[in-house]
């Protein structure tokens, strides 16, 4: 009989990314309205790939979360009607 168990897998880092800004914008660190930090800068942060952050940014986006504008950076949103929240 064999005890050992599978190992656990941690999320995708995308995945984590997104957790964690849509918690931010919830709790208010990120207001409606408010302009996120640009790409390079939150992925940083969170010591991953741009395109890790492109891809969570996509997800919040898709979402209703976040609107993001060509030559003017990424919003939240003022409509907070998403089930998420």
């Amino acid at each position: 009989m064999d005890t050992q168990q599978a190992p656990v897998r941690q999320p995708p880092l995308s995945l984590q990314v997104e957790q964690i800004l849509i918690e931010r914008i919830r709790s208010g660190h990120y207001p409606p309205d408010a302009q996120l930090p640009a790409e390079v800068d939150l992925a940083e942060e969170f010591n991953v790939s741009r395109a890790t952050v492109r891809s969570a940014l996509n997800t919040l986006a898709t979402l209703g979360l976040i609107v993001r504008r060509h030559g003017a950076g990424t919003f939240v949103t003022s409509n907070r009607a998403s089930p998420i929240l």
